[in-house]
């Protein structure tokens, strides 16, 4: 190779690998899991020390009791139980020594009065607000659409919307981010039937749509390259009213309208207790969990994109996990890591492409004998270089840019 040429080529490498370092390229994937008292924060390559997480916040314990959590990026959303409210923070210093600062607390409390019991599950909408779900008081289960008032969070604007003879799910947020989709239970104890509706806000659409064949809704997940809006997935404790196994169904996001024929039963008799949509490889998948022939199973299910996005129930990978119940799991933004944790407190990770677990030399996801993890998401913090950083990186392109201009061999 020529001087010039070789000049030419270790510049231009030098300066890609400057530019990956300052894009976040081949960093770690993140979560957010909440214990009743803490929030934690982990990554699945690299460590702090010789820890897999860090603890960003804890809490008086009886005093308080976290739920679910969610994040856009930059702002981190913890559910309070006790008090009804959601706690607004951010975590610098991610990759040397995690730092959370509080922003604000919400209380899930609307100008009219009204407030949300017993509040759990929680979805960040992308667009700087989030929806929560919670209990059910006098025949009414009730969510809250939050969001900042012109951007601040220390006057946030909290709207209160209502479901009538129904119990909430869960919640999960359409591609666009303008609408919610609430997977809840109606009808009477000896039949539950699965249904959904799409909340704009807190006004829900008229379209309640029935899931038949699909009962006891248990988690719903948004897989946003399928349709206009993306495609809900319910995933439902059972297919009749035995409870030998599981289904999913999935539901059109921007018409309400279910897709395919019925609900897919997921034989041979797997219960499920989350579910999770991820693209990796240009190829879309469930990650549901739960259990499966009596024993602890994570399930990576392909979808066909050329038959309405329908799950191949023919082409299952399946993982043995813990025996336990109340899983909760969360896919990376890549679809590289499905996040899980489980009634034993620890939270596990499995590499999708292998669907195997990650080593516990690799990653270590026990906080403590007596914490226990329960809701978990995927975190991909917005990472912008430190000032200084960005100068150099920009002199550095520079200068080489002009050397390449003046340079003479």
């Amino acid at each position: 190779m020529k001087t010039k040429q070789l000049f030419y080529t270790c510049l231009l490498a030098a300066m890609a690998a400057a530019i990956a370092t300052h894009s976040g390229v081949c960093q770690p994937r993140y979560a957010l899991a909440t214990t009743p008292s803490e929030l934690f924060l982990f990554r699945d390559s690299g460590k702090w020390g010789s820890k897999s997480w860090a603890r960003l916040f804890s809490i008086t314990p009886g005093n308080s009791a976290l739920a679910g959590v969610a994040s856009d990026g930059r702002y981190v959303y913890v559910v309070d139980q006790t008090s009804r409210s959601v706690v607004v923070g951010t975590v610098g210093n991610i990759i040397e020594d995690p730092i959370w600062q509080e922003v604000a607390v919400v209380t899930l409390l609307s100008a009219g009065g009204n407030e949300v019991p017993s509040p759990r599950q929680i979805a960040a909408d992308g667009l700087g607000g989030f929806y929560v779900t919670g209990g059910v008081s006098e025949g009414k289960a009730y969510f809250a659409h939050v969001r900042p008032n012109g951007g601040n969070w220390s006057d946030p604007i909290v709207s209160i919307g209502e479901l009538s003879g129904a119990t909430i799910s869960d919640v999960a947020i359409t591609r666009s981010g303008q609408n919610a989709i609430i997977a809840h239970i109606k009808d009477t104890p000896s039949t539950r039937s699965s249904w959904t509706c799409k909340a704009t806000g807190v006004a829900v659409s008229d379209a309640y749509t029935l899931l038949p064949n699909s009962y006891n809704a248990r988690a719903v997940a948004m897989l946003a390259g399928a349709g206009v809006d993306g495609y809900a997935y319910v995933a439902n404790y059972n297919t009749d009213n035995t409870f030998t196994m599981g289904s999913i169904r999935a539901v059109d996001a921007a018409t309400g309208t279910p897709k395919g024929t019925g609900a897919t039963p997921l034989a041979p008799g797997m219960i499920p207790d989350d579910i999770a949509a991820f693209t990796l490889g240009g190829n879309s998948y469930l990650a549901v969990i739960g259990r499966a022939s009596g024993l602890g199973a994570a399930w990576k299910i392909a979808l066909d994109p050329s038959n309405d996005w329908i799950p191949l129930m023919d082409d299952i990978v399946s993982a043995e996990i813990p025996l336990t119940t109340g899983h909760q799991c969360a896919a990376s933004e890549d679809g590289a890591v499905l996040w899980y944790t489980s009634e034993d407190g620890t939270l596990r990770a499995l590499r999708t492409t292998t669907w195997t677990s990650l080593p516990p030399s690799e990653f270590d996801g026990t906080v403590g004998e007596s914490a226990k993890l329960i809701y978990v998401t995927s975190f991909s913090p917005l990472v912008i270089p430190e000032p200084a950083s960005a100068i150099s990186l920009l002199a550095f392109t520079g200068a080489g840019i002009g050397l390449l201009r003046r340079r003479r061999f």
